[in-house]
């Protein structure tokens, strides 16, 4: 687990979710069919409640990938690291093609959301 804590924001890395869903608030919580895909849920804090507003998953969700291992908060930026992801994929933004494309064993990769 990782936790990213910027103001009245808090991030924790989920490595061991296993839902299939893809990119932020997906609705496929409930179907644990991909196995240690990982997930980040974003709290904000208001006074002192915490209150869930994000629930977020890589866009190429795969088993084993550990979304989530990592994460950073700078200002309205979140970064997150998934050290099991497996596309050829290389540079930034490499296209739905090359994150298709589960070649690279272990190669890892970092998301970020704004």
């Amino acid at each position: 687990m990782s936790v990213a804590l910027a103001g009245d924001t808090l991030a924790v890395g989920a490595i061991g979710e296993d839902s299939n869903g893809t990119g932020v608030n997906s609705g496929a919580q409930a179907d644990n069919s991909t196995s240690s895909s990982g997930a980040v849920y974003v709290f904000t804090r208001s006074g002192t409640t915490w209150t869930q507003q994000a629930y977020v998953k890589a866009s190429n969700t795969g088993s084993a990938d550990n979304f989530g291992y990592s994460v950073s908060l700078a200002g309205d930026t979140l970064a997150v690291g998934a050290f099991g992801e497996e596309s050829n994929g290389t540079g930034v933004n490499p296209g739905a093609g090359a994150e298709a494309d589960n070649s690279a064993g272990n190669a890892g990769a970092v998301y970020i959301f704004q």
